[in-house]
């Protein structure tokens, strides 16, 4: 009978230690992982219709190595309409990749810490071809009076990829988001 008791008493002792330790894990303060915002473009030869676009969780996916736009680069985001403000630095440098092909410009990812979250394209509204993906219309590069880009469209069934929760937060905690 005593060991019986004593064996009880040990048990409930070492529950109660875990049950204890396990509440200071999860009562401590976490810090939420955010990553950070950049527009990368994607290097391959994805021809004048953009016929070969991999997929975004292809692992031969290549990125440039630096972002054509970086968070630092967005004075900021509206949420509702993917209006983006750039700086008048990232403004000028972003033009030179407007127009690359003759029918639709060169692909781009939305990246997280580099991974990518999406794929996008910059298109020419004077092409008949139309891209079902998100685009950045090359007119709006060459405006002279705003350093305004948008994130255009998504014709596809489903969900949006341009309102993905963890992207919002990335450029809310950069304080870009409006």
């Amino acid at each position: 009978m005593r060991k019986t008791l004593f064996l009880i008493l040990i048990t409930v002792f070492f529950t109660i230690g875990s049950c204890a330790s396990q509440n200071n894990v999860t009562t401590a303060p976490q810090k939420e992982l955010v990553g950070s915002f950049g527009i990368y473009l994607v290097k391959g030869d994805f021809g004048p219709y953009l016929s070969k676009i991999p997929a975004i969780d292809n692992p031969n996916l290549i990125l440039d190595d630096k972002p054509i736009i970086s968070i630092d680069d967005i004075v900021y985001y509206k949420k509702n309409s993917h209006e983006i403000e750039l700086t008048p630095s990232a403004f000028a440098r972003i033009k030179q990749f407007g127009i690359r092909a003759p029918l639709i410009g060169p692909l781009f990812a939305v990246c997280l810490d580099r991974k990518p979250i999406y794929l996008g394209a910059f298109v020419s509204p004077l092409s008949s071809i139309s891209f079902n993906g998100v685009t950045i219309d090359e007119v709006e590069l060459f405006s002279p009076d705003k350093n305004i880009i948008h994130l255009y469209g998504w014709e596809e069934q489903g969900q949006d990829p341009r309102s993905n929760p963890l992207i919002f937060r990335s450029l809310e905690k950069a304080g870009k988001l409006k």
